[in-house]
């Protein structure tokens, strides 16, 4: 015979330094939602803490849950009881949680860009869209600097012949050149399209 799962939950406020009795049949328990952390009893068995996300299956089918406060202050739980196997796979997140594209909508590519001895030239303009900007050096043995302003002086990151960078950024990226010849850079970009 297949077993018919059961599910029900509840919310209730438990009074500082207080307990609440929960009468259901069920064989698991799980908490929701609770404003702080508490402690629980099965039928006449011992407190045990319990926090909000925990599932409890005590081996055995239970009719009486005791919700413990042992706080200062009022608290608010919600807990599930059930009978039978019911999973619950909603994810719950708070707070910030970073994100990055995994993969970008549009590759943007230019021929390499000249930079004359002694001066910086911008290699790309601010993007908003832009996910990353590739640069590399394409010179065998001068060192270029990668920059965001136009400033004739080296400022940023210093990459040598035949090195590349990739960055992260919105704004404008230059490239300035203190060396005594001009230098050809490579310029790649990713966006994510709207």
């Amino acid at each position: 015979m297949i077993e018919t799962p059961k599910y029900s939950s509840g919310r209730w406020t438990v009074p500082a330094n207080d307990m609440v009795v929960v009468h259901r049949q069920a064989n698991f328990l799980t908490c929701l939602e609770a404003s702080a952390r508490f402690r629980i009893a099965f039928d006449d068995g011992p407190e045990t803490d319990f926090q909000k996300g925990l599932t409890f299956r005590p081996g055995q089918n239970f009719s009486t849950v005791r919700i413990v406060n042992n706080s200062g202050a009022d608290m608010t739980v919600e807990l599930g009881f059930g009978s039978g196997q019911v999973d619950d796979n909603r994810l719950v997140l708070q707070g910030d949680v970073a994100v990055k594209a995994i993969s970008p909508d549009a590759l943007t590519t230019q021929a390499p860009a000249a930079v004359p001895a002694g001066q910086a030239v911008e290699l790309a303009g601010a993007n908003t869209a832009r996910a990353e900007i590739m640069v590399k050096n394409l010179s065998l043995s001068e060192t270029i600097w990668i920059q965001g302003a136009a400033t004739v002086a080296a400022h940023g990151l210093p990459l040598d012949g035949k090195e590349g960078v990739v960055l992260t950024v919105k704004g404008a990226v230059y490239a300035y050149n203190p060396a005594g010849v001009a230098v050809s850079v490579a310029v790649m970009e990713t966006e994510a399209l709207a």
